[in-house]
């Protein structure tokens, strides 16, 4: 799995360099052409993730077992199983599953893209760097629920929340986390006032107050079905079986609240560029927070931090609209995602590219 690793490795940053490089050329290039190059590595990406090799990931050699045993499978949702079980009428082949999960996780991202933001090639930058090896790669059931999650952001916009939550049943039933999404139902898409902008300044703070206080407000919680995934994650937790650990001040998370403190601070500027901007900051202020909140558990505490924040792949563009030239931002978040890049390959496979994680 070492040497496959390597491999995968050296592919995930050769294309890297190159959408990097587009990114750098896009507002050169004709918007037909912008499309072939962003439809191009849309598809490079789906079949890396959908003919990976098992073994080169830590997750899919478990995927590979319950699809082959899909009757007796334990710890994946309905769909999985539904969709092992037709599919194994032709193949039990599992690369036939990784490639429908890649084609739904992948097109579902770009479709948002395409949706809410001016740029193509930059934003699937920011996906390759990091969330393309969380999702389309490890948590193939998570890739399709965060698909269906960033879909609903415009419907909530738009105060259609009726389609917006439609989405995030879908998105649910592909991974019964997403109804942790609900929340984001309550959201509005108002331009920030002084007052909204400071509420949502304070977030992240109060959120690192109640890390302090050790209060754990989801454990008192008793949800059908979600009590017992919180049961399970502590008793994982409790034995050891989780090496998972909660660093609040580790610099992936740190990088994070830089870059939302950045954008708050351009609210105005880049809310006029793009319309879904306070919704889509919102969403990350959330991501951010429920990190601190949920560290009583740190397999929970990932999870919904790493959902919640796939809005990053729609936020960081933004960036182009805060510092002019136009090359000097592309080059600042180049060098941003090279370094979630770092973090990205090393969660697919602990691999280290710049350094150890």
């Amino acid at each position: 799995s070492r040497g496959l690793g390597d491999v995968y490795k050296r592919q995930v940053i050769s294309i890297f360099v190159i959408t990097a490089i587009f990114a750098l050329l896009e507002n050169k290039i004709q918007k037909k052409y912008v499309v072939i190059v962003a439809l191009s590595l849309v598809t490079v990406m789906i079949f890396m993730a959908g003919l990976r090799e098992v073994g080169v990931d830590y997750d899919s050699e478990n995927y590979e077992f319950a699809y082959k045993n899909y009757e007796t499978a334990e710890g994946v949702d309905a769909s999985y199983i539904i969709i092992s079980s037709i599919l194994n009428v032709f193949t039990d082949n599992v690369h036939l599953l990784f490639m429908l999960y890649a084609i739904a996780g992948v097109l579902l991202k770009f479709h948002a893209i395409k949706k809410m933001s001016n740029s193509l090639i930059i934003p699937l930058m920011i996906y390759l760097c990091y969330y393309f090896e969380m999702h389309e790669c490890m948590q193939i059931r998570s890739g399709i629920l965060a698909g269906f999650y960033l879909m609903s952001i415009p419907y909530i916009a738009e105060k259609k929340r009726k389609w917006a939550l439609l989405c995030l049943i879908i998105g649910s039933f592909f991974h019964i986390s997403g109804l942790i999404l609900l929340p984001i139902l309550l959201l509005n898409n108002k331009e920030f006032t002084t007052r909204t902008k400071t509420f949502w300044c304070l977030v992240i703070p109060a959120s690192y107050l109640i890390y302090f206080a050790g209060l754990s407000v989801l454990m008192s919680l008793d949800i059908p079905y979600i009590g017992n995934k919180l049961e399970i994650y502590q008793r994982m937790n409790d034995t050891g079986h989780s090496d998972l650990g909660v660093n609040v001040f580790s610099p992936l998370l740190l990088m994070n609240i830089m870059m939302f403190y950045y954008l708050m601070y351009f609210s105005r500027t880049v809310s006029e560029e793009n319309k879904y901007f306070p919704l889509l900051i919102k969403c990350y202020a959330l991501g951010i927070s429920s990190y601190m909140i949920c560290s009583f558990l740190p397999v929970l505490a990932s999870r919904v931090n790493i959902l919640y924040c796939v809005v990053s792949i729609l936020l960081m563009p933004n960036v182009a609209y805060t510092i002019k030239p136009r090359w000097a931002s592309v080059l600042g978040l180049i060098f941003f995602c090279f370094i979630y890049l770092n973090y990205g390959l090393k969660c697919f496979n602990g691999f280290a590219f710049l350094w150890e994680v």
